[in-house]
């Protein structure tokens, strides 16, 4: 299975404490079990090789994510997403928006709603990011499923108008409301970029703004994703360097396309 930050950390922190805590959730049992999408996308070279692979390399990966006790993950990455912004820890980095510690809290925030998306199933009935990685006509379906790690869609950008596009938006419409969260940030973009290429509400461009997701909200997610998989079946150093590691982050993730489009002739 892949890792998380397998390129290594680097030693670009403010404080000691930070890589010390990310060393120490990466060497976690629990963590590591988990198989966390939402880590994967973004940190994990050796999941871009798996993608490299081809779709049978790839839905294989995916089953192993989505086995998983998502409810009891979601606990430990929760916990963890809050320990990483505590004093003790990266919390002098994050307000410095280190790119490794904000990727490292988005992926933390974003697992359940990751876990969900990239576990739904087309009506082909394989899964929906394993089609989208593998689709050479639009690279940008596979960028979908990095709204929610603060990654704008370009505007450029043409997604297939699938049912699996519809779904995923669905479910990241349910936490785009929440400010807390990266995808409060890149979903409504993302949803007039769909909509002008597919038709004004193929997604929802309207979200309720809230603080952090209710009960409520958490039972409507958890409904859509169920609706949706029902209906499919039958995630103090120097502003220069900070920078430098943001350009490399972006390139890995044109890279990933890059990758996504030849992956057929692999």
């Amino acid at each position: 299975m892949p890792t998380a930050f397998d390129s290594g950390l680097g030693k670009n922190f403010t404080e000691s404490s930070c890589p010390t805590f990310i060393e120490t959730f990466l060497d976690d049992d629990e963590f590591i079990q988990c198989y966390p999408f939402s880590f994967y996308l973004q940190t994990s070279n050796s999941f871009f090789q798996i993608i490299k692979q081809g779709a049978f390399k790839i839905s294989s990966t995916m089953d192993e994510i989505c086995s998983v006790n998502a409810t009891a993950c979601r606990a430990v990455m929760d916990s963890y997403g809050e320990q990483l912004v505590n004093s003790s820890n990266c919390a002098a980095d994050y307000e410095l928006q280190n790119p490794l510690v904000t990727e490292a809290y988005n992926a933390f925030t974003s697992y359940y709603m990751l876990y969900t998306t990239g576990c739904l199933q087309s009506e082909e009935g394989s899964y929906c990011y394993v089609e989208s990685a593998t689709n050479t006509t639009s690279v940008a379906d596979s960028y979908l499923y990095y709204l929610p790690l603060d990654v704008s869609l370009p505007n450029e950008t043409d997604p297939t108008c699938s049912t699996c596009s519809q779904n995923i938006m669905s479910i990241f419409a349910n936490y785009a409301g929440n400010s807390s969260l990266a995808i409060s940030r890149t979903y409504l973009s993302a949803a007039d970029v769909i909509d002008d290429t597919c038709g004004s509400s193929f997604v929802s461009t309207s979200v309720t703004t809230t603080d952090s997701t209710s009960a409520a909200e958490s039972s409507a997610i958890a409904a859509a994703a169920a609706t949706a998989s029902t209906s499919t079946s039958s995630g103090a150093a120097s502003a220069h360097t900070f920078t430098s590691h943001a350009l490399l982050a972006s390139s890995c993730i044109i890279s990933i396309g890059l990758a996504l489009s030849s992956v057929h002739s692999l």
